[in-house]
């Protein structure tokens, strides 16, 4: 249950309060104590910082507030992947060497290691995801994953879009999901195709749409804690948020109040296709893979090229010279298997105009004669 308003009218901190419970029995009038039935225990939730201006660090003083607040604050960090401890509500070291450790990737100075009113706000700003932030030795890697990578250089990444909210036109949600496998496509040795509507096989990648509360660990800092989940080639964005296309975004970054509670569809996309193809969270502020959305990011920068060609390799460039051999093998011959793979994915009522206008929107550069 959420009784933050109460709370603050008394000047007490969920931290401090208790819940006791009491039943009534409709039928013999008596009552009961909670514990004398089945019923779940309630818990008493809200805004997981009371008091964001006041720092905590080993000198906090004792109590149940202090204690309250530090365990929020270690479980944020143990979910970013900072904190492996118990969540007991001590400021250890090792909470204090957590803290200086997502201060760094927050470009918080000084990385003192106390969770000071920036630090506190850093740690509640809206993220594309929930993902664990990487460690020190793996964020020097240009953001790229210390493990294989899902798919192999040269593949064709096959993908399916769900069910999109009924207030998105369709059509555009398509083009600009499209728009944004195309990026990936042009930085690396990988293609995409979308499965047709309908079509039963199984992608290599999905996005869909669902509510995310669970496992949230910001649902209750207001919209945006958790915009989207990976896993596995699944990304589920939360239906729960407002999305919006690429032409509302103007609208939504001239209003304040517009753009906090609604979430630009293109950004997290290609910040989640990027998971899905293996990367980890950038450390560079200007990165589509840095943790934080920004639904102004919806171009690859230069650290997130380095990191997706270093998995998979860059895309291949096209012959330099008329060799008819060569062009078939190097550019025609790709090309045209994917444009079928694409056709039969696709299955449209006039295949050969289809593939024709697929050849022509995808057509490699031609060899230009010496």
């Amino acid at each position: 249950m959420d009784v933050s308003a109460r709370l603050a009218e008394m000047g007490i901190s969920r931290y401090e309060a208790h819940v006791e419970v009491v039943l009534r029995d409709i039928n013999t009038d008596k009552m009961h104590r909670l514990s004398e039935t089945k019923l779940p225990v309630p818990s008493l939730v809200g805004p997981l910082f009371d008091q964001l201006d006041t720092p905590l660090s080993a000198a906090s003083p004792p109590g149940l507030h202090t204690s309250g607040e530090v365990k929020a604050l270690q479980g944020l960090l143990q979910t970013f992947g900072y904190f492996s401890g118990a969540v007991d509500g001590s400021y250890s070291t090792s909470t204090k060497d957590a803290v200086a450790a997502f201060q760094k990737y927050a470009k918080i100075t000084p990385p003192d290691g106390i969770a000071n009113g920036q630090t506190k706000r850093a740690l509640l700003r809206r993220r594309f995801d929930l993902n664990a932030d990487p460690p020190a030795d793996v964020q020097a890697a240009d953001g790229a994953a210390a493990f294989t990578p899902p798919f192999t250089p040269g593949q064709t990444v096959t993908y399916r879009v769900g069910a999109s909210p009924g207030y998105l036109p369709r059509a555009k949600v398509l083009t600009e999901v499209a728009a944004m496998m195309a990026q990936w496509a042009n930085a690396t040795h990988l293609h995409f195709v979308r499965l047709r509507e309908g079509h039963r096989g199984v992608a290599d990648l999905s996005i869909s749409w669902s509510e995310l509360r669970e496992g949230n660990a910001l649902f209750f800092d207001g919209p945006g804690g958790k915009l989207a989940h990976n896993l596995g080639g699944e990304i589920v964005l939360d239906s729960a948020e407002r999305w919006v296309l690429r032409g509302e975004l103007p609208e939504i970054l001239r209003d304040a109040k517009l753009g906090a509670s609604s979430f630009g569809l293109s950004a997290v996309v290609l910040h989640e296709v990027g998971h899905a193809l293996g990367l980890v969270h950038s450390p560079d502020p200007s990165a589509v893979m840095f943790a934080f959305y920004d639904p102004t990011k919806l171009t690859l920068a230069q650290g997130d090229l380095t990191a997706a060609r270093k998995l998979y390799g860059p895309s291949p460039p096209p012959p330099t010279h008329l060799d008819n051999q060569s062009y078939v093998q190097q550019c025609l011959a790709p090309t045209l298997t994917n444009g079928l793979k694409a056709l039969c994915a696709e299955r449209p009522t006039a295949p050969v105009e289809w593939l024709a206008l697929w050849l022509q929107s995808h057509n490699p550069n031609r060899p230009v004669a010496p």
